[in-house]
């Protein structure tokens, strides 16, 4: 029965890692990682040269604090709330809101005529034409319908320095139209100039886009941030393929931006103004009838001349009349202002006009919500929660102005009273005058009152209009808008990604090639693990189109390791043998056991005569290098009668090597193996040839080679480069210590030349080392045909 020889489990030592021998492993693969890195580095240079680059512009603007709220003209002390320039600190977050408010932005839009874009088409990659640079300048007069408009495509081509072309995105239905004159396109009307500096003698993509949409997608690329924690210095920063025209976008952003908060500034005092207007006209019409009254009672009673009263009721009348024009004055200003605390509507209350310092506080606090509150409604409804809030805190701040005045309105009230007694007093006192006169007096004082605050009136009035006058920014810029270089794509940082790239993917592949590689590649991977065993040869892989066996005069790199083997087993050999027997073998078929047999006899037949046997009775491959005819060792072995010589064929690649072949494929090949016959056959070999080479069975497949081990001076066990198995070492090494300790040696077939190199380069050797270089070799491989052999 055939026997299979299981692989005894040998305990196995951790290795020390030799870190030259690993990097050498990287380093004989070098041009793959020259190709990826190469690959690698065209690839970033490819996408860096049709990728439109993202710049990086912004300007820095500072915002006044130490302004108070209520500065206002020069010189004027008593104006407040008028003209304001600064915020708080507190309030700065909330500016930084409204710098990216939509208003701001779809002013920007209109004003840079943002929503018109010229691009030039490139294969690969488009440009956008600004500015400078652009041929043409592009104008949205009206859109008919900006809800429903969502764009429109054409192309433009400059007909002469007076017309211009337009058609279709397809380049049809072209039209002539005139620079600088509006057309209807049919969404709207729109305006083209012509930009005198640079002429365009082929077609531009021109595109026209809803405004909106343009502001919302320039709200995204918008950051606004703190220069510093500690400081009033805003860094407003955008980022955009165009340098100018980002650069274009922040500076006119800051101009939107004052402008819209001058405006909120301006329109509490502008409120002040038209109430002021109104009470001078209502006085101005009360003063003219007073005025008409005191003419008329002088001409009925004609008066043209009254006594002065004693000096004690003068003085005393004059200083109560007096304090009567000021409270009274005051308590026509607390309900003015009252009347207009008491309207359902919610409207900004007039300020600085007299009215007690306690509510002026409060009717501040109540515009500035005002207006806070409207200026939110820009961007939300009135269902927002803010809103909400805001209504509530502008409902209790009305409530608290309406009790004040209330309760300045009675104090006021309770201090005339006192002042009009104790003029009744006087005029008790004063019986003495005639009545027309008293009448006259009345008459007169009425009138200084409506005098006096006809005159207040005309101040207040020149004050703000002062106040509108003045514009003073909200923000001052500190560094207008300045591009300070590319954002993306980022060259350093994907030249390094690509350099990174290029190196690390080949050596994973390779690690990890490395790692999941079980099979024997070089002599240092069969020294490694069978280290008892020599290697006595490495024979070199046979180049496509090359033959198979070693031809007389053969000086090729195959022959050469013939050579060498045939040298190297010598030392195995006794000296008084006459005719030494090499039996080879391997671990499993497929390894060149029959290829390095009859290389083997062709060398040692140069110059001695070799008798070759087929030992592999049941996988004969003999055929594929020589002609086979009669019969063989199988005939021979099973008949008791035959004679050796009977068997002995002549060969046609050489007439020193004889061969007894295989035969044919017996059913029970080891006992033939075992029987007598086969030392019959050596005896006669022996004595009738200086060498003997036998091809023999797998080792690990079946149990007939190990009936010839002993028969054998030299065991050559036979590993495949890039095709053995490492255990399959193990079994070598089991082998050699049960079967053939002492005349076993290992032969690497199949050694690419990479795997030569490798050993090589190191000078892995054995007891019977050698070394040898090709130098006749007539053809050097190059290094590019290496990578894909």
């Amino acid at each position: 029965m055939e026997q299979l020889q299981p692989i005894q489990s040998i305990p196995q030592k951790v290795r020390k890692i030799e870190f030259k021998k690993e990097i050498f492993k990287y380093l004989r693969v070098w041009y793959w990682f020259v190709l990826s890195i190469a690959f690698f580095y065209a690839c970033a240079k490819i996408y860096l040269r049709y990728t439109i680059p993202v710049y990086n512009s912004q300007a820095s603007v500072y915002f006044n604090t130490s302004l108070k709220k209520n500065t206002g003209v020069i010189g004027l002390n008593d104006l407040q709330s008028l003209g304001s320039g600064g915020v708080s600190k507190n309030s700065i977050a909330d500016e930084i809101v409204l710098f990216k408010a939509k208003p701001l932005l779809n002013n920007v839009v209109k004003e840079l005529n943002l929503d018109v874009e010229f691009v030039n088409k490139g294969k690969l990659k488009d440009d956008a034409l600004y500015g400078s640079e652009a041929p043409f300048y592009g104008k949205i007069i009206r859109l008919k319908d900006e809800k429903k408009f969502g764009g429109a495509s054409y192309k433009i081509k400059s007909q002469n320095y007076k017309s211009y072309i337009l058609t279709d995105f397809n380049g049809n239905n072209p039209k002539s139209y005139y620079y600088d004159q509006p057309y209807d396109l049919g969404f709207g009307i729109v305006t083209i100039s012509k930009n005198p500096n640079i002429n365009f003698d082929y077609p531009v993509d021109l595109y026209f886009k809803n405004y909106k949409n343009v502001a919302a997608g320039i709200e995204g690329g918008i950051i606004v941030n703190y220069s510093s924690q500690d400081t009033n210095i805003l860094d407003l920063i955008y980022r955009g393929t165009t340098p100018e025209k980002s650069e274009d976008i922040i500076d006119e952003l800051i101009v939107q931006y004052n402008k819209d908060a001058d405006n909120d500034k301006k329109l509490e005092a502008r409120n002040s103004e038209k109430f002021i207007n109104d009470r001078l006209r209502i006085i101005s019409r009360e003063l003219s009838n007073i005025e008409g009254q005191k003419t008329n009672f002088k001409k009925e009673n004609n008066i043209f001349d009254i006594e002065t009263q004693a000096q004690s009721n003068i003085s005393g009348l004059d200083q109560g009349t007096q304090k009567i024009l000021e409270l009274t004055s005051q308590l026509e200003m607390v309900n003015s202002v009252l009347a207009l605390a008491n309207a359902s509507s919610e409207q900004l209350l007039p300020t600085n006009i007299g009215v007690p310092t306690s509510a002026e506080s409060l009717i501040s606090q109540y515009n500035d919500l005002i207006i806070l509150r409207n200026k939110t409604l820009r961007q939300a409804t009135p269902a927002n929660p803010v809103i909400i809030q805001f209504n509530k805190e502008i409902a209790d701040l009305k409530k608290l102005i309406r009790e004040n005045l209330y309760k300045s309105r009675d104090v006021l009230a309770n201090n005339l009273n006192y002042q009009q007694s104790k003029i009744a007093q006087y005029k008790q006192e004063m019986n003495m005058f005639p009545e027309q006169e008293n009448f006259f007096k009345n008459i007169d004082r009425q009138q200084k009152i409506k005098e006096s605050l006809y005159l207040y009136l005309l101040q207040k009035n020149e004050e703000i209009s002062m106040a509108l006058a003045v514009t003073t920014p909200k923000v001052k810029v500190l560094n207008p808008a300045f591009t300070t270089g590319v954002m993306t794509p980022n060259v350093s940082k994907i030249m390094m990604y690509a350099y990174g790239l290029g190196f690390f993917l080949p050596l994973i592949f390779f690690f990890l090639k490395n790692s999941f590689d079980t099979y024997v590649h070089s002599k240092y991977d069969v020294m490694e693990i069978a280290k008892e065993i020599p290697v006595v040869a490495e024979i070199p892989s046979i180049e496509k189109g090359d033959s198979d066996t070693v031809g007389v005069n053969d000086l090729s790199s195959f022959a050469e390791s013939f050579r060498i083997l045939n040298s190297n087993i010598k030392y195995f050999f006794n000296k008084n043998e006459k005719c030494p027997v090499i039996l080879i073998s391997s671990s499993i078929k497929g390894e060149g056991k029959t290829t390095i047999s009859v290389n083997t006899a062709l060398t040692l037949a140069l110059t001695k005569k070799v008798l070759m046997i087929g030992a592999d009775i049941r996988n004969p491959q003999l055929k594929r290098f020589m002609k086979l005819h009669g019969q063989g060792l199988s005939e021979f072995l099973s008949d008791y009668n035959a004679k050796p010589q009977d068997f002995v064929q002549e060969t046609n690649i050489s007439k020193n090597l004889k061969l007894i072949h295989s035969g044919a494929i017996a059913p029970n090949p080891n006992e033939l193996l075992e029987s007598e016959k086969f030392e019959e056959l050596l005896q006669y070999g022996k004595q009738n040839y200086d060498y003997i080479v036998i091809d023999s069975a797998p080792l690990l497949m079946v149990g007939d080679t190990y009936n010839l081990i002993n028969y054998a001076d030299v065991m050559l066990f036979l590993v495949r480069s890039e095709y053995t198995d490492k255990e399959m070492l193990e079994f070598a090494n089991q082998i050699y210590r049960d079967h053939a300790k002492g005349k076993m040696a290992i032969v690497l077939n199949d050694v690419s030349y990479l795997n030569l190199t490798y050993s090589n380069k190191y000078g892995y050797g054995y007891k019977y080392g050698y070394g040898y270089s090709y130098t006749a070799d007539t053809e050097k491989k190059p290094w590019y045909k290496k990578i894909f052999s």
